[in-house]
This record gives structure tokens, sequence and C-alpha cells, in this order.
């Protein structure tokens, strides 16, 4: 539920932490999970998965949280610290 997608793959980079502390940032802020009605195997492939619904978010966070949340873990930002100064 709070892991990126490429962790399936066995990949593992920085953009991980990013992509779940993303996630968490969500639901902790407005109680909804960006994914809300997916199921493990929905999660696991970006195909099956779509697209995030940030809209809850304060509009400011909501393109923070899209790009940390990206398919494409070069997309993402280069830290976790890296996200949280851009959410300030």
């Amino acid at each position: 539920r709070y892991s990126a997608t490429e962790l399936h793959e066995g990949l593992l980079s920085d953009a991980c932490d990013q992509f779940s502390l993303a996630l968490m940032y969500q639901e902790l802020l407005v109680g909804v999970h960006p994914w809300r009605n997916l199921n493990a195997r929905q999660m696991a492939s970006p195909k099956l998965r779509g697209q995030p619904d940030v809209g809850l978010l304060p509009g400011p966070d909501r393109a923070v949280i899209l790009k940390a949340l990206s398919a494409r873990p070069g997309e993402r930002f280069r830290s976790c610290g890296e996200m949280v100064v851009a959410l300030e």
C-alpha cells in the first residue's frame, strides 16, 4: 500500500522513500490514500494503477506530491529532503 512500484521489480533507490513519504503525507493530511480503492495487484502495476487522486490536497501541495508519486523514479525529487523543501 505504501511501496513504490519499482520495489516489486527488485529495484531499490532513494526515490522509493519519497514515494512512500508522499503517500503517507497525503493520507495523514487529508485522510485519503491517493489510490484509495486499489488492491495490491493494481498498486504494483503503473498501468493498472492510473493517476493518483490529489484533489483533496491544498493547491500548492498537489504538484509536489504528483512529482514524488511519478511512476518513473527519475522524474521524482533527488531526495526526501528536496521534496520536503518543495512542500515548504
